[in-house]
């Protein structure tokens, strides 16, 4: 993860290879985080940043995250092999889930989660 040279974002990139979701980081600052993402893999893959307290246990639908029933936070529709895009999101503190809800892939491979830590000293202080 990097902070942008203006110190009000975080840029995490994140690639995918495979059915794996690979962040550079599982930690972030509250506030602004822009996702850079690179699909490695042989098949199109979405991003989504979800924010819950329990990771593991999203509801499903048809081999899906049922995302009218989850908090998403971002989206980027799918990304073809070799390609790449990013979204900017701004985030709270808590726990969020990072992971690919195209064509069942979440039940193939858990995501990662990701903390959002409040930002502490600064002007706009989140807590």
């Amino acid at each position: 993860m990097n902070r942008t040279a203006e110190g009000d974002s975080a840029d995490i990139m994140v690639v995918y290879k495979g059915m794996a979701v690979e962040p550079d980081a599982r930690v972030a600052p509250a506030g602004t985080v822009r996702f850079v993402v690179i699909n490695e893999a042989d098949g199109p893959h979405n991003f989504l940043v979800v924010r819950t307290e329990r990771p593991v246990e999203l509801p499903m639908s048809g081999g899906h995250i049922d995302e009218s029933a989850v908090d998403v936070t971002g989206k980027l529709e799918p990304i073809a092999p070799g390609d790449g895009g990013e979204g900017v999101f701004e985030l709270d503190p808590g726990r969020y889930v990072l992971l690919c809800n195209t064509g069942g892939h979440y039940s193939v491979s858990t995501g990662l989660e990701l903390t959002v830590q409040p930002v502490h000293g600064q002007e706009g202080e989140r807590v």
